[in-house]
């Protein structure tokens, strides 16, 4: 068996699924994602700063080197980046404007428990109100995994297990979210801890600009 990541960055289902166009974010009917590369004075020195930096990111810890980034437009109001490394890891940041009449409680009330997704549950953290959730997005990796029976090859996109935080700053909604994929045998717990650890490490070094008074 071996895994090979594609050479040009894909934009990871989970992380489109989380612009919750059903919950009344604007331009919901525009979400068609655009991807656009960052430019170096951007991503320098361990940090990524958004476009208008509005807030940065320290890539220390929780991000292999060698990792591709780019930046997500989904709609008008909703855009983050992506970031996949070699070994079947993606992350990202997704920001939603014009999320005043959110609530956490509400978001939460869009997700159901399932086999796809393990956990949800509300914490309360330095942030505020935090919806947590835990996922499974059979074959959404961006990794591809290769076996041979006898003479002839197959591939399969591995499996992607998630962990994401989802939270309101000054009636802004963030997703934030760390993947890693099943590669080996590894079971659903320990892939599930690794993406925890990871996602930990990305919102320890998440700093967001206070809003303009």
């Amino acid at each position: 068996m071996s895994a090979h990541a594609p050479r040009r960055l894909v934009a990871c289902t989970l992380l489109v699924l989380l612009a919750l166009p059903a919950l009344g974010v604007a331009d919901r009917s525009t979400a068609q994602p655009r991807l656009t590369k960052v430019p170096g004075k951007r991503l320098s020195r361990a940090l990524y700063t958004a476009p208008d930096a509005e807030f940065t990111l320290g890539l220390n810890e929780w991000l292999l080197p060698g990792a591709r980034a780019e930046e997500q437009q989904v709609a008008a109001s909703t855009r983050g980046v992506i970031f996949v490394d070699d070994f079947g890891g993606a992350y990202g940041v997704m920001r939603t404007v014009d999320a005043e009449t959110l609530t956490v409680e509400r978001i939460a009330e869009g997700f159901t428990v399932s086999d796809l997704l393990r956990e949800k549950e509300i914490v309360t953290t330095s942030r505020g109100e935090e919806l947590r959730l835990l996922g499974i997005d059979r074959g959404g990796s961006p990794t591809v995994i290769r076996t041979r029976e006898g003479k002839e090859w197959s591939e399969r996109k591995a499996d992607l297990f998630s962990a994401w935080s989802v939270f309101l700053d000054h009636g802004v909604m963030y997703r934030v979210t760390a993947s890693v994929s099943q590669l080996e045998h590894e079971s659903d717990a320990l892939l599930f801890e690794r993406a925890k650890r990871k996602l930990e490490s990305m919102l320890s070094q998440l700093s967001i600009r206070a809003p303009s008074p």
